[in-house]
Protein backbone atom coordinates (compact mmCIF):
# COMPACT_ATOMS: atom_id res chain seq x y z
CA UNK A 1 0.00 0.00 0.00
CA UNK A 2 2.94 2.36 0.97
CA UNK A 3 4.27 1.70 -2.69
CA UNK A 4 0.64 2.33 -4.34
CA UNK A 5 0.63 5.80 -2.12
CA UNK A 6 3.46 7.32 -4.19
CA UNK A 7 3.29 9.35 -7.48
CA UNK A 8 4.86 6.20 -9.14
CA UNK A 9 3.78 3.90 -7.70
CA UNK A 10 0.23 4.91 -7.84
CA UNK A 11 0.08 5.74 -11.98
CA UNK A 12 1.47 2.31 -12.56
CA UNK A 13 -0.95 0.66 -10.66
CA UNK A 14 -3.46 2.88 -12.70
CA UNK A 15 -1.73 1.65 -15.79
CA UNK A 16 -2.23 -2.28 -14.60
CA UNK A 17 -5.34 -2.22 -13.34
CA UNK A 18 -7.05 -1.07 -16.83
CA UNK A 19 -7.71 2.18 -16.55
CA UNK A 20 -11.30 2.42 -19.41
CA UNK A 21 -12.76 -0.27 -17.01
CA UNK A 22 -11.43 -0.01 -13.24
CA UNK A 23 -10.42 3.30 -13.44
CA UNK A 24 -12.60 6.66 -12.66
CA UNK A 25 -11.06 9.46 -14.12
CA UNK A 26 -13.09 12.73 -13.39
CA UNK A 27 -11.87 17.09 -13.47
CA UNK A 28 -12.91 18.90 -10.43
CA UNK A 29 -12.13 22.99 -10.02
CA UNK A 30 -11.27 23.96 -6.75
CA UNK A 31 -9.21 27.33 -5.75
CA UNK A 32 -9.54 28.23 -9.90
CA UNK A 33 -7.32 25.21 -10.46
CA UNK A 34 -8.73 22.17 -12.47
CA UNK A 35 -7.57 18.64 -11.20
CA UNK A 36 -7.86 15.35 -12.75
CA UNK A 37 -8.94 12.80 -10.08
CA UNK A 38 -8.27 9.09 -10.56
CA UNK A 39 -9.41 6.56 -8.98
CA UNK A 40 -9.18 2.80 -8.88
CA UNK A 41 -10.03 -0.45 -6.71
CA UNK A 42 -6.25 -2.27 -6.03
CA UNK A 43 -6.15 -6.01 -5.94
CA UNK A 44 -5.40 -6.24 -1.56
CA UNK A 45 -8.32 -6.18 0.15
CA UNK A 46 -9.33 -5.20 3.42
CA UNK A 47 -9.87 -7.64 6.52
CA UNK A 48 -13.53 -7.37 6.02
CA UNK A 49 -13.03 -8.36 1.92
CA UNK A 50 -13.17 -4.84 0.22
CA UNK A 51 -10.68 -4.19 -2.27
CA UNK A 52 -8.81 -0.74 -1.14
CA UNK A 53 -9.73 2.32 -3.47
CA UNK A 54 -6.63 4.70 -4.51
CA UNK A 55 -7.20 8.37 -5.16
CA UNK A 56 -5.13 10.59 -6.99
CA UNK A 57 -5.27 14.07 -7.94
CA UNK A 58 -3.64 15.49 -10.23
CA UNK A 59 -3.00 18.90 -11.48
CA UNK A 60 -2.65 20.93 -14.85
CA UNK A 61 0.97 20.43 -15.50
CA UNK A 62 0.22 17.08 -15.01
CA UNK A 63 2.03 16.48 -11.92
CA UNK A 64 0.53 14.18 -9.03
CA UNK A 65 -0.43 16.65 -5.92
CA UNK A 66 -2.02 14.01 -3.70
CA UNK A 67 -2.84 10.41 -3.30
CA UNK A 68 -4.96 8.73 -0.93
CA UNK A 69 -6.78 6.09 0.82
CA UNK A 70 -9.03 4.57 3.54
CA UNK A 71 -7.50 1.79 5.71
CA UNK A 72 -9.80 0.08 8.29
CA UNK A 73 -9.42 0.95 12.08
CA UNK A 74 -11.45 -1.04 14.95
CA UNK A 75 -11.61 2.10 17.13
CA UNK A 76 -12.24 4.79 14.39
CA UNK A 77 -13.52 2.77 11.43
CA UNK A 78 -12.41 4.06 8.23
CA UNK A 79 -9.17 6.30 8.43
CA UNK A 80 -8.07 8.54 5.43
CA UNK A 81 -4.61 7.97 4.73
CA UNK A 82 -3.10 10.74 2.56
CA UNK A 83 0.51 11.86 0.70
CA UNK A 84 0.50 15.08 -0.13
CA UNK A 85 2.95 16.19 -2.85
CA UNK A 86 2.66 20.03 -3.53
CA UNK A 87 5.54 21.18 -1.52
Amino acid sequence: MQLWLSPWGFLKGAATHNATHNATVTTQTANNRTLQVVSWDADIKSPAGVPYKLVGHINDQHLMERVETWLENPVFGDMLVQANYTQ
